[in-house]
């Protein structure tokens, strides 16, 4: 071996030992870099002249094969799409949260608190129906359970303004990640197809590290391409990135109702029901399911105290006061245009055919009844006929509600309501409204509308097989129906229960959820942990084995340095041999 070939592998040794220490110091520097994958050298062996189309006998030192990272495919894949479950079940445990303290009852202010103080104020009403305290008091808390139901209402339905500002800025960050991945991913391509044999290493691990970032957000499928890059579609398949395209999601409008997610404006390009997980998918669970929808807690609250108002409202008009009413005013407003043509069961799922009896008369003592059929075509314009054939009462649809008023010197009330006809239309109801939303007391109640709360009814009228009718305000039947609707079982959501009964089984459905929820969050995440230790221990670094492997490159590179330093004593020698 000639000295050259000395000096030449020997400078190569010093080239390899420095490419090795660049990587290995490049590793030291990311140590704390999320998502770096720990870089390693591939050392060959570099072949002698080739002569004759036969290489030396010896060999010409060492050359860097290669430049690679420690990367477990399949475990990157599982971290990726663990991330999107956690955005999705993350998403979901911060809004259940706000919406099972909605329902807490912890504070002793909540629904099933406010309805058993109101059946109690009925007891005691019940026990003593003429005292005008024990009346004021259970308007008092009729108002309070009205106000309750209005508050958890609102809550509910106010939970969807920062779901919905959220969606939007999860929409928007998703739009900018993508356009960031098409950019890394272009310069990933660009790189591999300018440097033979050298791999774009960092860039590569900033794509996944955003890979990882985006399906945190929405579900994504990576798929390689043969030039080094990725297309990027959802588990759905609509494609979200490949080399210079990069998606546009946005909020419907137009003819898509603005809570869908839309791609590049097209409406008719709706993804919504393809997304899958991600921080995305939990908004929007959140929004149209959990809380929104037929079965979400929204409609199954306003089914819950809309059928509380009604069966209320249909025990309490069939009431009387101490007084004999003068006048009574529906609390339900009716389209002008539906008082002569919309029959009454039309108007309200509830009515049926069935028979209104009235006691009306001079006074309380002097009294006689009156029977109308409701028919199933009755409408609300040959209702108030009706009444109106009663001498004595008149009735008329003022604004779109039903008035109906005793003529002068005589008074009226209802003794019986088969057909439910007046409760549906709100005529001498404890309650008005049509839903939770807007739930309230009867105006001719409260003293802050005009009303007098020692009017509320408290009496039944008894109407005798012969006809003969008789009044008595010291008389509770009216408090005693109102009061046994407390243990009333009620036909809702496919099961009889009591009112109470039901709104546990509600309360109870939103822990459970939130547990099952907060369970899996925890299972998800105890799981995204133990591979990401797995991906640390593959791809992370270490520094005891950096500094193992700097201390071996670095004597290699003395190694080779004092090869050269022999070289040179040699040539030196050879020369002076000569002189």
């Amino acid at each position: 071996m000639a000295i050259s070939d000395v000096l030449n592998s020997s400078k190569l040794g010093l080239f390899a030992s420095q490419g090795a220490m660049k990587v290995i110091s490049h590793n030291i520097a990311n140590v704390n870099t999320a998502g770096y994958s720990r870089q390693t050298v591939a050392l060959s062996a570099n072949p002698g002249i080739v002569m004759s189309g036969k290489p030396t006998a010896s060999g010409d030192g060492v050359q860097i094969a290669r430049v690679g990272h420690q990367v477990d495919e399949l475990l990157e894949n599982r971290l990726r799409m663990g991330s999107g479950d956690i955005g999705r079940l993350s998403a979901r445990d911060r809004f259940m949260k706000i919406i099972e303290d909605n329902f807490n009852e912890f504070d002793k202010d909540g629904f099933s608190t406010r309805l058993s103080a109101f059946f109690d104020a009925v007891d005691d009403a019940a026990t003593n129906p003429t005292n005008s305290a024990a009346r004021i008091q259970v308007v008092s808390q009729a108002q309070s359970l009205s106000n309750t139901v209005n508050q958890m209402y609102r809550t509910l339905n106010d939970i969807d303004v920062p779901i919905d500002q959220e969606i939007t800025g999860v929409v928007n960050d998703i739009n900018t990640k993508i356009k960031s991945l098409r950019d890394i991913n272009a310069m990933v391509v660009r790189q591999n197809a300018g440097n033979k044999g050298d791999v774009a290493l960092d860039l590569i691990d900033q794509r996944t590290t955003l890979l990882k970032e985006l399906n945190d957000l929405i579900d994504i499928q990576p798929i390689e391409q043969q030039d080094g890059g990725v297309m990027v579609v959802t588990s759905g398949g609509q494609l979200l990135m490949d080399h210079d395209y990069a998606v546009q999601l946005s909020r419907g409008k137009g003819s898509v109702k603005p809570t869908s997610i839309v791609v590049d404006g097209n409406d008719n390009t709706d993804i919504t029901r393809q997304i899958r997980s991600g921080t995305l998918k939990g908004l929007l669970e959140i929004r149209d399911e959990v809380l929104g929808g037929d079965q979400g807690f929204i409609a199954y609250f306003n089914k819950l105290t809309d059928e509380l108002r009604r069966q209320v409202n249909q025990v309490y008009s069939q009431s009387v006061g101490h007084t004999m009413n003068q006048k009574l005013t529906g609390t339900v407003y009716v389209d002008s245009d539906r008082v002569t043509t919309a029959p009454l069961t039309e108007l309200a799922s509830s009515v049926q055919a069935g028979k209104i009896v009235l006691a009306y008369g001079p006074d309380d003592r002097h009294l006689q009844s009156a029977t109308i059929e409701v028919t199933n075509d009755m409408t609300l314009d040959s209702l108030s006929v009706a009444i109106n054939d009663i001498a004595g009462l008149t009735a008329s649809v003022i604004n779109g509600r039903l008035v109906i008023e005793g003529e002068e010197n005589s008074r009226f009330a209802v003794a019986s309501d088969s057909s439910r006809a007046l409760a549906a239309l709100g005529v001498g109801t404890l309650f008005s409204g049509s839903g939770s939303v807007d739930m309230a007391v009867n105006p001719e109640l409260l003293v802050e509308k005009g009303g007098d709360p020692a009017r509320l009814a408290t009496a039944r009228i008894q109407v005798a097989s012969n006809g003969t009718v008789t009044f008595d305000d010291a008389n509770n039947g009216g408090m005693v129906a109102l009061a046994a609707l407390r243990n009333e079982k009620i036909n809702l959501f496919g099961e009889r229960a009591t009112f109470t009964a039901h709104y546990a089984t509600l309360v109870s459905h939103v822990g459970s959820i939130q547990q099952r929820n907060q369970d899996a969050l925890t299972t998800q995440q105890t799981a995204q942990q133990f591979l990401s230790d797995a991906r640390e221990s593959t791809s992370g670094v270490s520094l005891d084995e950096e500094l193992t492997d700097m201390v071996k490159f670095q004597r290699s590179f003395q190694a080779s340095s004092r090869m050269i330093t022999v070289a040179d004593e040699l040539f030196k020698s050879i020369l002076s041999m000569g002189v």
